[in-house]
């Protein structure tokens, strides 16, 4: 019988020691270009499924929908700027007469779009960031504490949610 009781113990012991945290409810970054790709289960999301998660930490969806705004930003600026140099380098290769212009002006959209980019990029990842620190401190491990007692004659387990 003591050395049952010396097992469960020990076995509880170790049990103290396991911390987990369950993956899907966090999200992950990865670089794609020259921006953040939002990860779920190891999988990219689009920006509207983000932002649904997001929507459950107040702060992290605020500083999201300021990301989302400077992306939407950066891309309309991206896009003209890139259709501004393409158009006189296509001219230019079919052997037509470039409107040089317009292509510094492209390449001046493309260069203002860059920053703005680079603001969605730290945002979404400190939206991203706040977000699982919000899901890993409501673990049930960092809100309890086992602790097991050895006395002159017998053993403790003490547990305190």
């Amino acid at each position: 019988m003591k050395n049952l009781l010396l097992t469960i113990a020990c076995l509880l012991s170790f049990v103290s020691l396991l911390h987990a945290q369950n993956t899907t409810d966090t999200l992950g970054l990865k670089k794609k270009g020259g921006s953040y790709a939002i990860l779920k289960d190891g999988k990219p999301i689009t920006l509207a499924e983000a932002t649904g998660i997001l929507a459950s930490n107040e702060q992290a969806a605020k500083i999201f929908q300021s990301a989302k705004s400077n992306n939407t930003f950066s891309t309309i600026l991206g896009s003209i700027g890139g259709f501004m140099v393409g158009w006189p380098l296509g001219t230019a290769i079919g052997g037509g007469k470039p409107n040089w212009a317009m292509a510094g002006i492209g390449a001046g959209l493309i260069l203002v779009a860059l920053p703005i980019n680079g603001a969605y990029n730290k945002k979404a990842k400190e939206a991203v960031e706040l977000y699982n620190q919000g899901k890993r401190s409501t673990s049930f491990w960092q809100k309890s504490d086992i602790n097991l007692t050895l006395k002159g004659n017998g053993v403790g387990l003490k547990i305190v949610f």
